[in-house]
């Protein structure tokens, strides 16, 4: 018996569907877009650093010459590029040599000029921090009572049109200096200051100050003036720790009498007719030699102070606020240890004086004050007056006339 297989339904094939529409791919244009945004900032980054590294090794020695040199208004010789990054640039030997008009002299190690390309990149301004390695020099004080003269309001030569640029500070490490105080009179002649290990910075900036009418009220109205900020140390040859620091503001003719309330703060201008320089000052030492300390006050006043100081030791601070047409404004304190002091009145100084100098306003203040005056032994105290003179009042021990012959060289 045959078995009859079940019949199977013919397998017929699928009717074929319609496409369905594929939305479209937004995606491309965007990525187009980002390909080409991506290519030009690579071309632009790429541009933009190799700017960056010609300016640097090709260009920015000499411009640093240039700068220094219109700024110092004398010649400056860089040393060759030994180390070149995109933030610094490192030169070999360098020297600012003396001239026919200044005996100045600085002799470099190595310079190191720091500076921000991308800042610059961003607001076409290049501040240069200038730094010097290693210095020996002389640094003498013109009949002004300038250590340095410095110029920074530069023409504006077409070094380059894309960016401006200006010294922002000026530093140095490890630096031996020789400083020569002025002198009035060359029949007394005052000994240069030996400094080793001198550092310290200089910053130069342009402050805005309030110009003030003539009874000192504000106008509305300010002027730019150059500001020299600086805090130095360095170490005596004869001993002691010394640093001096402070700010000197330079304001422009047709304008003065400067009021500083603090070494970096100015609170406004009245009318002149000159440039003038408004000195805060703070003179700081260790242990200084006195004959020292006094040609360091010295150097900055208009007029030597009427004493004398030599040997022993002192130390203390000393702030000067000076203005032009203004009596100097002084304050501090000294103490003074085995110093011999004099004045012009004086036939010989006090010697082996201890005691302490207080200094307020014009006037010197000697308190608690423990000497020898030849073999007379005095103590005192009492006032020195810039303006008026002194006041002075000593007790001495029991003394024979022969004593008082010699003391006061009768």
């Amino acid at each position: 018996m045959t078995n009859t297989p079940n019949p199977q339904p013919d397998s017929q094939p699928d009717p074929p569907t319609d496409p369905q529409p594929q939305p479209p791919n937004r995606r491309r244009p965007w990525v187009a877009i980002g390909l080409t945004a991506g290519a030009v900032a690579v071309l632009a980054g790429a541009g933009g650093a190799l700017w960056a590294w010609t300016f640097v090794h090709q260009r920015l020695s000499p411009l640093v010459s240039e700068l220094l040199t219109d700024t110092l208004d004398r010649p400056v010789e860089l040393g060759q590029v030994e180390r070149v990054s995109l933030s610094r640039i490192q030169l070999g030997a360098s020297a600012l040599p003396a001239t026919a008009d200044d005996e100045d002299e600085l002799f470099l190690d190595s310079v190191e000029v720091r500076f921000n390309l991308l800042q610059t990149l961003v607001t076409r301004e290049l501040d240069l921090h200038i730094q010097g390695q290693g210095a020996t020099g002389y640094l003498a004080q013109d009949e002004e009572r300038r250590w340095f003269v410095l110029d920074i309001e530069l023409p504006e030569p077409d070094r380059d049109p894309f960016f401006q640029v200006r010294v922002g500070s000026v530093g140095l490490r490890q630096a031996d200096l020789l400083l020569q105080p002025y002198e009035e009179d060359e029949e007394t002649p005052i000994p240069a200051v030996a400094l080793s290990q001198v550092s310290g910075e200089l910053l130069i900036d342009t402050v805005a100050v309030d110009r003030l009418d003539p009874a000192g009220e504000p106008t509305g109205s300010q002027v730019d003036s150059q500001q020299f900020s600086f805090d130095f140390r360095g170490n005596p040859d004869r001993g002691g720790d010394l640093r001096v620091r402070g700010a000197v503001l330079r304001v422009p003719g047709a304008e003065a009498l400067v009021l500083m309330s603090s070494a970096d703060g100015v609170d406004g201008v009245t009318p002149a007719a000159t440039p003038t320089n408004h000195i805060n000052l703070s003179i700081q030492g260790q242990d200084l030699v006195g004959d020292q300390v006094m040609a360091v006050l010295n150097a900055f006043l208009a007029q030597p102070l009427p004493i004398t100081a030599a040997g022993g030791e002192v130390s203390g601070t000393v702030d000067l606020s000076i203005r032009p047409n203004q009596p100097i404004d002084m304050g501090g304190l000294l103490q003074i240890e085995g110093t011999d002091l004099g004045a012009a009145f004086l036939p010989q100084p006090f010697q082996d004086v201890d005691g302490q100098m207080a200094f307020r306003g014009s006037e010197i203040r000697f308190e608690n004050v423990v000497g020898r005056y030849s073999d007379v032994a005095v103590t005192g105290d009492g006032t020195l007056n810039l303006e008026t003179g002194y006041d002075l009042r000593a007790e001495t021990a029991t003394f024979t006339v022969e004593d008082a012959i010699a003391a006061f060289d009768f």
